[in-house]
């Protein structure tokens, strides 16, 4: 690979929007992947001879700059998907719909103390204000508690945590209120309050077509990096059984923190140092296949208590109400799951949901498991501090970092990281903007 030529290390979300703003500004460019498909925690697999995907798919009405990327490379249009959770609420179960907010969110939010609901309304006002404070650094949530006790369920009730903080923290962090921390609040409260889509067709067909616009080197192991003084960036890369040097004009890392870490710890300390304030938190999801419909179009999701390894149960889609989708997160769950078979954890899901939906004996036809770990991201409990440690370990190297630990989990928030990734490698080299509409399709 010559030295003119940029890396995006890692197929994720944020990779493949990295290496697409590269080649949108003229530039160069090879995504390697240590994997062997593209789409990192997104999960794309099959379920019974079908395409999913275990990991993240639900796209918000805000996800703008997400949308264009889709549309540029084949999204096959959309369908609603919405909100839709329940809880047991002592003998009862309470809904909350997005397509009925306002009066199902008055009976799931009944019994929490108002002053909650007052907190809850300022900082979603806040939100619909500006939309800076959807993500992580945002104006508003970044002035909120950095001393003292700044954890989230500090900051409410243990009755709000219980029935709103914990089914957000353990869906979008895997991670529990008392783990997650206010100052990063607006990127869950951000996601809570879009309303979603899915892809009909799924992500196979975006990430075929991604693969096919610029080169992807699959099964790419990225060792080391080293930084030469001329500023170039050689990485080290076990593939095929060798190991070999490529040098390069500038890299993005667009891994997890952990991994960017250990990437870094020779060339950039500092920033290896800051990115172990960054907290992962393992996720298992089953996809399990019915020969009859579990949910119902009003009831397509449970959220659970605590004390049990599964934090929620839900159809994978609006029309795909006999596939359940099976989260196991939170802490009970990385005590138990670690030593629990495939088998028995579809077990153990099914006989938690059976408590308020149906599942017959005998119905289940498939079930495929993906584990991640690292799983979920629960950020830094000072993400100020984080950037800013990070901006002055990396400033004026032809190093730069992307992912879900920069500027929020959503799939929006990781297109986001790249761009400024990719702003911050080029430094003062002039962006070259194309139009990839036409080169795109010219490799497809």
């Amino acid at each position: 690979m010559t030295s003119h030529t940029y890396a995006v290390v890692g197929g994720g979300v944020s990779g493949l929007a990295a290496a697409h703003v590269f080649a949108k500004r003229g530039y160069a460019v090879e995504l390697l992947e240590s994997g062997s498909i593209l789409g990192g925690r997104i999960g794309h697999g099959s379920l019974d001879g079908h395409a999913v995907e275990f990991g993240g798919k639900n796209i918000g009405k805000t996800y703008r700059q997400f949308r264009e990327l889709v549309a540029l490379y084949g999204g096959h249009g959309y369908e609603s998907f919405g909100i839709n959770t329940s809880r047991a609420a002592g003998s009862s179960v309470v809904t909350l719909d997005s397509s009925k907010r306002l009066r199902s969110m008055l009976r799931y939010l009944k019994g929490v103390p108002r002053r909650d609901i007052a907190r809850l309304a300022h900082y979603s006002a806040r939100i619909f204000l500006d939309a800076r404070n959807r993500f992580l650094g945002g104006p508003f949530f970044s002035k909120l508690p950095k001393r003292g006790d700044a954890r989230l369920s500090s900051q409410f009730s243990d009755a709000f945590a219980r029935a709103v903080l914990r089914p957000i923290t353990v869906r979008m962090n895997a991670a529990e209120p008392d783990e997650a921390y206010i100052g990063n609040f607006g990127a869950n409260l951000g996601m809570w309050l879009d309303s979603y889509d899915q892809l009909t067709a799924g992500f196979g067909p975006v990430l075929e077509r991604i693969e096919r616009a610029f080169p992807v080197v699959l099964n790419a192991k990225v060792e080391s990096l080293r930084q030469e003084p001329s500023g170039h960036v050689t990485l080290s890369v076990a593939r095929d059984g060798r190991t070999e040097t490529r040098r390069y004009s500038g890299v993005v890392l667009a891994v997890p923190a952990p991994a960017s870490a250990a990437l870094l710890e020779a060339a950039a300390p500092r920033a290896a140092r800051a990115l172990q304030s960054v907290r992962y938190f393992p996720v298992t999801v089953v996809l399990a296949k019915y020969d009859r419909d579990i949910f119902t179009s009003a009831q397509r999701a449970f959220v659970f208590d605590p004390s049990v390894p599964l934090s929620n149960a839900g159809a994978y889609g609006m029309n795909a109400l006999n596939v359940v989708r099976y989260t196991f997160s939170g802490r009970t769950a990385r005590r138990e799951v670690g030593v629990m078979s495939d088998e028995d954890l579809v077990r153990k899901g099914e006989a938690l949901l059976s408590r308020y939906a149906e599942v017959p004996s005998g119905s289940r036809l498939a079930y495929a498991v993906r584990r991640f770990d690292p799983g979920l991201c629960a950020y830094s409990p000072d993400h100020g501090a984080l950037v800013g440690a990070l901006e002055g370990a990396l400033r004026g190297r032809r190093i730069a970092l992307a992912g879900d630990y920069l500027r929020g989990t959503s799939l929006e928030s990781c297109v986001r990281s790249a761009e400024q990734a990719v702003d911050d490698v080029l430094g003062s080299q002039r962006p070259m903007a194309i139009d990839l509409s036409k080169e795109v399709y010219a490799h497809v």
